[in-house]
């Protein structure tokens, strides 16, 4: 084939050649692959194929899913991976709307566990993903939180690893510009979709926590080398969370655990990257302004600085020292005070300790009290979750009210709702 092409067009030796290229039976799948591929290389051999159906023969073994063996896919799936790492097998097997891949891709919709495992298994060989460090150990079950905790400063990093940083943080090279050529194709292909219905439908444990991996993976590919208008869209994940808001269907907690794995692997493996001397400049420069801006709040905000006296005499005004019930709290008051004088540690302190207005305001917000959680939102109640977001900003904003959230049951409660929702993925993620 490769020496006299003619010749083996004219003795009928092409397709037994395409045959045991599709049906295994030609054990060295990838270097008959590269004997197609030369001819496709060239417009005057290329006319001995008729457009390039022959490579097509590989995608077979995953479509027909009740024949389909194990040793085969894992064969074919190489063979593929050669063609679409090439030039002429890319643009070959993209045509007619990239027919051949989108088989390949639909293929992740049929219920065969081996079948979606070969596709997920190529799919990182095609984008050179490679697996972070915690991969092993997640997809065995561990716990995402115990791996954001890892030092990713750059002088921590080995000589070697600093330099591959350096280099990812530089110009995109020859081999990122054809992964975000392929990467393309294959989100034009319908991957996410695909990915995404793996995740919600199979029973498999592992190959859920694979899928998972390889979405969080293509969002961070996708945002670091596809432009920004195919990225954003990407990241909105809309059939996902078509899926999750339809409150009347059973469906929606598969859809809200998927959610929040993906996030919870994303979240990880950002934080587990590397920093480059770029971002991690950013990153201080970033922390330094949160702290001059934390610094100048006393001065540009006059309600921090209340004698003690007012600060009670507000307080009172509230109600919530002298009634339990909300309806006759007077919230503007109740905003006022925690957007200025509880952001001081003392005055949070104070109202903790001194008084039950912080405890009665929390414990209107903690689910299991069904105060908060059964008002209907509308218009006029939209000030209650005005003051409790703005409550949470301030607790978080000193150490006195970060061990106060610490310690109330508002977190624990919410925890608890949310393992209501999916039980495995919340407990087994974070």
């Amino acid at each position: 084939m490769v020496r006299d092409p003619a010749l083996l067009i004219a003795s009928g030796g092409l397709r037994p050649l395409a045959d045991a290229l599709g049906e295994g039976t030609y054990e060295a799948s990838e270097s008959l692959t590269a004997a197609f591929i030369f001819l496709l290389d060239a417009p005057q051999r290329r006319k001995y194929l008729r457009s390039g159906y022959e490579l097509e023969i590989l995608f077979t073994a995953f479509t027909d899913s009740l024949f389909a063996k194990e040793i085969i896919l894992k064969q074919n799936s190489k063979a593929i991976a050669y063609a679409l790492k090439s030039w002429p097998g890319l643009m070959t097997l993209s045509m007619y709307n990239f027919r051949a891949i989108r088989s390949l891709v639909s293929s992740l919709m049929l219920p065969n566990p081996t079948i979606r495992e070969t596709v997920i298994d190529l799919l990182f060989t095609l984008l050179r993903i490679k697996s972070p460090f915690w991969a092993t150990s997640f997809l065995a079950g561990r716990r995402l939180t115990t791996y954001g905790r890892v030092a990713n400063l750059k002088t921590a990093l080995p000589k070697s690893t600093a330099q591959t940083t350096e280099e990812e943080a530089g110009d995109k090279n020859f081999v990122d510009h054809y992964t975000a050529l392929l990467l393309a194709v294959l989100i034009s292909s319908d991957m996410m979709p695909g990915l995404l219905q793996v995740t919600r439908e199979t029973d498999n444990s592992m190959l859920k926590r694979k899928t998972t991996l390889l979405i969080g993976e293509v969002l961070k590919l996708a945002s670091r080398l596809l432009p920004s208008t195919w990225s954003s869209e990407l990241q909105l994940l809309p059939e996902l969370f078509a899926a999750a808001s339809h409150f009347g269907d059973q469906e929606r907690f598969d859809a809200t655990g998927t959610v929040y794995q993906i996030s919870s692997v994303s979240r990880t493996l950002y934080r587990s990257a590397p920093l480059n001397a770029t971002t991690l400049a950013t990153s201080i420069n970033s922390s330094n302004d949160n702290l001059v801006s934390l610094e100048e709040q006393p001065k540009n905000n006059p309600n921090l600085t209340l004698d003690e006296t007012t600060f009670r005499q507000l307080l009172v005004e509230t109600q919530v020292l002298s009634s339990t019930n909300p309806t006759k709290w007077r919230w503007e008051i109740i905003l006022r005070i925690i957007e200025g004088p509880l952001l001081n540690g003392k005055r949070l302190d104070e109202a903790i300790k001194a008084s039950k207005f912080i405890k009665r305001i929390m414990s209107f917000y903690r689910p299991f009290k069904y105060k908060f959680a059964e008002i209907r939102m509308t218009r006029i109640t939209q000030k209650y979750v005005k003051v409790g977001c703005a409550l949470m900003h301030t607790l978080l904003q000193t150490q006195e009210g970060v061990r106060y959230l610490a310690d109330n049951k508002l977190l624990r409660q919410i925890a608890e709702c949310l393992a209501q929702c999916d039980p495995v993925g919340f407990y087994v993620s974070e």
